[in-house]
């Protein structure tokens, strides 16, 4: 029987961080310590309530507005039951990775919010804010899932050697002539890449 592609992913992720020693290599001192949360999360009204192996559960408890280099991002608190489900799915998708490679690749903290939007448009998901995955929990669950995983690469891609694009060595592995699509975050920003985690969110 063919494995899901969630399997295959993660799978991939974990033997390439292990081919290539990216995570055992390139990680600072106290990697295998739990990244910790931006000093002004709770301003924004970010709180724990539930821990996922090494990762906190964060709910977006207010409204919430970051000026974050792309632009404006904006959330807001999100239905209980919503929450609830959207919670045990990330518990359920973080479980699949060893605890220490999610430490090494510093994902400091996962929110649960609602309405997600980067200036106008609306988004499913935003990795490294200062450390932290927003994720809109208003996706059915087969976009939740995907949308985790796809952002945990790049806290994975970021923490091999600081750089998501461009970057040379990791393009280097592709075969001749590959040639990578738009994707989707292209579409709903402009301006430079994300800029590797900042220990705030403001400033992220």
């Amino acid at each position: 029987m063919r494995p899901p592609p969630v399997a295959i992913f993660v799978v991939a992720a974990l033997g390439l961080t292990t081919a290539v020693g990216v995570v055992a290599t390139r990680t600072a001192a106290g990697a295998d310590e739990p990244m910790p949360l931006p000093s002004d999360a709770a301003s924004f009204g970010f709180v724990v309530e539930e821990r996922a192996g090494p990762v906190p559960l964060l709910a977006a408890t207010k409204p919430f507005t970051l000026a974050l280099a792309n632009g404006p991002v904006h959330g807001a608190s999100a239905d209980r039951d919503v929450a609830a489900r959207a919670r045990a799915i990330a518990t359920r998708e973080l479980g699949r990775y060893p605890a220490a490679f999610l430490r090494r690749v510093r994902l400091a903290g996962v929110v649960l919010t609602a309405d997600l939007t980067e200036g106008e448009t609306s988004i499913p998901s935003l990795p490294n804010v200062g450390g932290l995955l927003l994720l809109d929990v208003g996706s059915v669950e087969r976009d939740l899932v995907h949308c985790l995983h796809h952002e945990i690469f790049h806290f994975f891609d970021l923490a091999d050697d600081g750089q998501v694009a461009p970057d040379r060595t990791w393009e280097a592995l592709n075969a001749p002539g590959f040639a990578y699509g738009s994707g989707g975050r292209p579409r709903t920003r402009t301006g430079p890449p994300c800029p590797p985690p900042a220990r705030s969110c403001r400033t992220a």
